[in-house]
């Protein structure tokens, strides 16, 4: 079994009166886009500064890849790449230069060098504008820039703190499609407040609410967990609401439904009750069209947690 790209166990910080992580506990494992989520003051950054080595922890342990994040600094920058907040980049540099000071500063040789910055202003679709000053880029141009500067000394994991913050649909585009390439070599923890996109390229998420991971799995898992058995129908013809109520009421198995329309909302106590269910209206000559599972959103699941609700 493959060692955890990330594993947190019982992580804990206080600031004086401020409990910051209240003893989390998660993993991510190589290969995965891991999304980070929860509102602003929920610990996200500081789990980040931990794992980065910047910030200690009050108790519990990080490891990256097996190593403790307190341990071996050198070894921890060789490995991890992070954009932050600050994207790290000097506006009167070329997308190029800015590129190359940083592959200095990791000791990469000319040739090496030479051969990386040109592979990624490529893969972040900035070969083009090698050449312009990073200044007189675009937000989106300037975020996959800082990208590009993250992986010039090849890490295996790297941490990203809203990609796609500010960005047209175009650029969040670039974005998505940047990372779900990158994330074919390499482990990817991002943080965003937009969770559509949790939701579109993230393979597991987390659930971080006043410094304590309410959950952590994949979308569908949490679904399941939060509660959510039902169908939604879709009728062939319009259906009395009355005669489909004298239907449905009768139901034991039945909690609750809503009619718009041909298009029929039906939660279950059990899922085993489906076939039942569609043999009853069938049977009582409802014609449906076609019959799908409820699937719940990231939106309706993180709601449900920040609420406390099932």
């Amino acid at each position: 079994m493959s060692v955890p790209a990330i594993r947190v166990k019982n992580l804990t910080k206080h600031f004086k009166n401020k409990v910051a992580l209240a003893g989390i506990t998660f993993e991510v494992q190589p290969g995965e886009i891991f999304g980070y989520v929860g509102p602003n003051g929920a610990g996200k950054t500081t789990t980040i500064r931990i794992l980065l080595g910047s910030m200690t922890p009050t108790g519990g342990t990080a490891e990256i890849f097996g190593q403790n994040v307190t341990q071996d600094r050198e070894q921890l920058n060789r490995t991890v790449g992070f954009v932050l907040e600050e994207l790290g980049l000097y506006d009167r540099l070329t997308a190029h230069q800015n590129v190359d000071y940083y592959a200095r500063l990791y000791g990469l040789t000319r040739d090496e060098r030479s051969e990386r910055i040109s592979r990624l202003l490529e893969q972040v679709g900035l070969e083009r504008q090698g050449n312009q000053a990073a200044g007189a880029f675009s937000k989106g141009m300037r975020k996959r820039l800082a990208i590009a500067r993250a992986l010039v000394h090849n890490p295996s994991l790297l941490f990203l703190d809203e990609p796609t913050e500010g960005l047209d649909p175009e650029g969040r585009k670039a974005i998505h499609d940047l990372l779900e390439s990158l994330a074919q070599r390499l482990t990817i923890l991002l943080t965003s407040h937009n969770l559509d996109e949790v939701q579109r390229i993230c393979s597991r998420i987390g659930i971080l609410r006043c410094g304590q991971l309410l959950a952590c799995d994949t979308l569908e898992n949490l679904a399941r967990a939060r509660d959510d058995r039902g169908l939604e129908i879709t009728l062939l013809t319009a259906a009395p609401p009355a005669r489909l109520d004298s239907i449905l009421t009768t139901l034991s198995f039945l909690k609750g439904y809503q009619l718009d329309g041909l298009s029929l909302r039906i939660g279950l106590s059990d899922m085993a009750f489906a076939p039942t269910l569609l043999k009853r209206l069938l049977d009582e000559g409802i014609a449906v069209a076609e019959v799908r599972p409820v699937v719940r959103s990231l939106e309706d699941v993180y709601l449900s947690l920040m609420k406390g609700g099932s």
